[in-house]
């Protein structure tokens, strides 16, 4: 990943998740700027956060290309970002049918 495009994931994150970013990077005994090392999965996840983030702030100007625009801003898939949004809803079904929630 470029420095750059490191930049923009950063900078689309919250306070509060850059917090939680510091704080797990804290646990590992890492250097929070060092997140990119830590493990692929994560890496994931964190540049999925920063694409949801993002989205959210681009909704108003782009409607329901939001998201397009916000991976395109962030050098991210906008594919990969759908299909892991997703997967995560579908887990969250399946977790609540296993748990009779649902």
């Amino acid at each position: 990943m470029l420095r750059e495009q490191r930049a923009r994931i950063e900078d689309a994150l919250t306070d509060a998740e850059r917090a939680v970013l510091a704080l797990w990077c804290g646990r590992l005994g890492i250097p929070a700027d060092q997140w990119l090392s830590i493990s692929d999965p994560l890496t994931k996840h964190i540049e999925h956060q920063a694409w949801l983030a993002r989205s959210e702030t681009l909704e108003v100007e782009y409607g329901d290309s939001a998201r397009l625009a916000a991976a395109d801003e962030l050098g991210l898939e906008f594919q990969n970002q759908m299909r892991n949004l997703r997967r995560y809803r579908e887990r969250t079904e399946l977790s609540d049918v296993r748990n009779g929630d649902g």
